[in-house]
C-alpha cells in the first residue's frame, strides 16, 4: 500500500522519521507510542515504559501488563520462549502484537491489548 500525498499514513510516516526520542524504534513501536501518548494521553515514564530491560517493548506498571511487538509471523525461538517465561514468572500479562495489526488495525488492536486481551 502506497501512502497518498497528504494522507494520514503519510503524515504518520513523516512523524516517525522525525521521532527523536527513540531513534531506533520500529514503525510499529512508534505507532504504539504515538497512540498511547496522543490518543490515550498516557505519559511515558509514568503510565508506561518504552523498552524496559525486563518487560518487552512496552510495560504498564499499574496494569502488570507488557506488550511485545513482533513481525507478521510469530516464530517460537528459545530466546523468545525464555523471555516470555521470565516475564510471566513475574506475574505479567504478556500480549504479543503483530506489527501488521498495529499498522493496519491500530485502534482495534491497541485498545484490546491495553485491556490485556490478546489480539489475533
Amino acid at each position: 500500500m502506497v501512502a497518498q500525498p497528504g494522507s494520514q499514513d503519510e503524515d504518520r510516516k513523516a512523524r516517525h522519521k522525525a521521532f527523536t526520542r527513540h531513534p531506533d524504534a520500529s514503525y510499529a513501536e512508534f505507532i504504539c507510542w504515538e497512540w498511547l501518548t496522543r490518543a490515550r494521553h498516557l505519559k511515558e515514564g509514568v503510565d508506561f515504559l518504552f523498552r524496559p530491560r525486563f518487560a518487552g517493548d512496552f510495560y504498564f506498571p499499574g496494569r502488570r501488563l507488557s506488550w511485545l511487538i513482533r513481525g507478521d509471523t510469530f516464530r517460537p525461538t528459545p530466546s523468545i520462549a525464555l523471555t516470555l517465561a521470565s516475564m510471566r514468572s513475574r506475574g505479567l500479562n504478556v500480549i504479543q502484537l503483530r506489527s501488521r495489526d498495529v499498522e493496519t488495525r491500530t485502534e482495534y488492536a491497541l485498545a484490546r491489548a491495553l485491556r490485556g486481551e490478546q489480539v489475533g
